[in-house]
Parts: structure tokens; C-alpha cells; sequence
């Protein structure tokens, strides 16, 4: 078992306690968080590879990366995220009370292009911590917006 103390975008402190079972699932190994009905993969750095040439998503990181190089996540689709009060919810960022990399759950309930917008907002509350919905945080989302549209304007140029 182990407790792990976050802070969502909202600077609530929550505190998870795993009590896990490691599975194994199309090769890849997923830690199942039943408190939570959310199924976080575990990234393995030497399996990741990109299926599409035009992954909306690897776009939207890369524009994220561009612009703010020091600010570190880890983003996973899960099945379904839910509340504390078990309303379901579109995404959601978690940043641990230790200072590591946040984590960016996207339901994989949404459509692609809802998907892409949510994980904009979320990398947002990334590049803005402290900042919930403020003018800094839309500042920020419109950004990381602007650059995913330059970039893909870009690639297909190409």
C-alpha cells in the first residue's frame, strides 16, 4: 500500500491511497486505482512509439513543449474519472506534493477533438499551477492553443 499526497488544479490537497494490483494488458502493464475507477498506464520510455503520422496529440505536446520546456507532466487516457462525489468528469490534473511531474488524466470517453481541447486546458493548470482559471491561466491555454495550430499549419506544408 502506498499513500501518495497531490494537489488538483484547484489546490485542493487529496490524498490516494494505492492499494494496487499490477495486470498485464496488450503488452503493456496498467495500474488499476479502484478507489478512483481510473486505470493509470505505467509509460514504458522504449515501447513508445507514435501509430499516426498526424497524432493530434504529439502535436499539442510538442507546442506545449515549445513553450514552456520546464514544466513536466506525465498525460494518460483512462477509462473514466470520477469526483469525490462520483460525477463524471472530462480530465483531470493532479500535481504531487512532492514536486514531481504533474499527472494529466483525459477520459477516453471524448471525442478526438474534445479530447485535444481538454488536454490543452489541462497542460494549461500545468504551465499555471497556482492559477486555477485566472487571466494567467487563459493566457496560457490560448498560447499553447495558438503554437498547436502553427504546428499543425506547419506540417502540412510539408
Amino acid at each position: 500500500m502506498k499513500v501518495t499526497k497531490f494537489k488538483n488544479e484547484a489546490r485542493d490537497e487529496i490524498e490516494i491511497v494505492f492499494d494496487v494490483k499490477e495486470v498485464e494488458i496488450d503488452h503493456a502493464h496498467t495500474v488499476w486505482v479502484d478507489e478512483f475507477a481510473v486505470t493509470v498506464p505505467v509509460r514504458i520510455e522504449s515501447q513508445i512509439h507514435f501509430v499516426f503520422g498526424n497524432d493530434p496529440f504529439a502535436t499539442l505536446a510538442e507546442a506545449f513543449r515549445s513553450l514552456y520546456p520546464n514544466c513536466k507532466y506525465e498525460a494518460y487516457f483512462v477509462p473514466s474519472i470520477k469526483d469525490g462525489k462520483g460525477k463524471e468528469m472530462f480530465g483531470e490534473t493532479l500535481f504531487p506534493e512532492d514536486g514531481g511531474a504533474a499527472i494529466i488524466s483525459i477520459s477516453a470517453e471524448l471525442k478526438i477533438k474534445d479530447a485535444i481541447e481538454i488536454f490543452a486546458h489541462k497542460l494549461a493548470h500545468v504551465a499555471t499551477p497556482n492559477e486555477e482559471h485566472s487571466k494567467a491561466w487563459e493566457d496560457a491555454f490560448e498560447k499553447i492553443f495558438q503554437e498547436y495550430i502553427r504546428l499543425l499549419e506547419e506540417k502540412e506544408k510539408q
